[in-house]
């Protein structure tokens, strides 16, 4: 008799790959982190370049991004070419809400990243671990423990000192940059919001058709949505002009290259593959790096600063998803639907950035 997957449980015949899984899941983690600054970055060389569509200049970016990433998730048909035959019409509608919902959270985050530090962005997006069980409470009446409004006051807190410390060099922060930090914050907490809707369906959507099949969908609509976002708030012609002035841009390629291809496409292949090859408090852990990363290569590149208020603000928010995440016994999520092939998703450990 066979026993039932219940998305939590690691296959026998592969306990051998946990290092492995480890390894690639911690890389992906690297990738997920370095977009931060890449984009923070790409973003004000799009402005610099062609400072008359600065408003667009997010959304720009973004649609670039997701236009190269679709092609590399387009390959996902050479390796697996029944993909074509699972893509129905229930696959194409969870494809396009879920397209919705990550590209509205991807708008917010990079319209935030434009005024708050990578380091303060990443942290303050990872609080969607602590969201996802009070959105699961209003939407599903299933009220969360304690500890996930003690975890959410733990992480505020956190934000906070990491927004104390934004100045550098113990220089009074003016009136104006203040306002953009607190509006980029509100920003991004945004982000983290939807984000957190956007896991749930994923979740839901997920154990009743081919998580390939509907990545497959969900990026090209996610890019189909920048460029119909793009023709509603800035002047698509103009902004096509600027395509091979963009394109010759060192800085935007390089994050183009490295959030499309490795933070996109590759991530989504690892993910999918080696997620479920570790238990979900090692995931819960590992995720918590995500951030990190994103300060680590944020200071390198100087767009932060390490000091003692980031060190302080970073540990709180760590603990704070953490204990939101492993601090009570979890169950395990609903069975698939009879004769469903899907996979049953790891609830545990999700990421600050995108999956995607």
């Amino acid at each position: 008799m066979t026993e039932k997957n219940t998305g939590f449980e690691l296959h026998p015949e592969k306990r051998g790959n946990h290092a492995l899984a480890f390894s690639m899941l911690l890389l992906m983690c690297f990738f997920w982190g370095t977009t931060f600054p890449l984009m923070k970055g790409a973003v004000a060389e799009i402005e610099r370049i062609a400072p008359e569509h600065k408003d667009a200049a997010p959304v720009i970016f973004l649609t670039i991004r997701y236009a190269v990433a679709s092609l590399c998730v387009l390959a996902l048909l050479l390796v697996d070419r029944k993909l074509i035959s699972k893509l129905n019409r229930r696959v194409v509608g969870y494809a396009t809400l879920l397209g919705l919902l990550f590209l509205v959270s991807m708008f917010l985050q990079v319209y935030g990243l434009r005024l708050v530090t990578p380091a303060l962005s990443a942290f303050l997006t990872s609080m969607m671990t602590i969201f996802v069980p009070i959105i699961m409470w209003v939407v599903f009446r299933k009220p969360p423990p304690l500890r996930v409004f003690l975890a959410a006051l733990i992480a505020v807190a956190g934000a906070v000192l990491i927004g104390l410390g934004t100045g550098g060099d113990g220089e009074q922060a003016t009136q104006l940059e203040t306002s953009d930090m607190i509006l980029g914050s509100v920003l991004t907490l945004g982000c983290a919001f939807v984000f957190g809707f956007f896991v749930i369906y994923t979740n839901y959507t997920t154990i009743r058709e081919d998580p390939n099949a509907i990545t497959l969908l969900l990026v090209p609509i996610s890019c189909v949505g920048g460029i119909v976002s793009l023709c509603v708030i800035g002047d698509p012609s103009g902004i096509v002009a600027h395509i091979p002035d963009f394109f010759a841009n060192g800085e935007i390629m390089r994050a183009v290259v490295i959030t499309a291809v490795f933070a996109t496409a590759l991530a989504t292949y690892t993910w999918n593959r080696w997620q479920r090859e570790i238990s979900p408090s090692r995931a819960a852990i590992l995720y918590t790096t995500e951030p990190i990363f994103a300060t680590i290569v944020s200071v390198f590149l100087g767009d932060d600063q390490f000091t003692l208020w980031l060190l302080a603000g970073a540990a709180c928010v760590i603990a704070a998803n953490l204990w939101c995440e492993l601090g009570g016994k979890k169950a395990a999520p609903p069975a698939a639907p009879e004769g469903s092939s899907a996979r049953q998703p790891v609830q545990a450990g999700i990421p600050a950035e995108n999956k995607l």
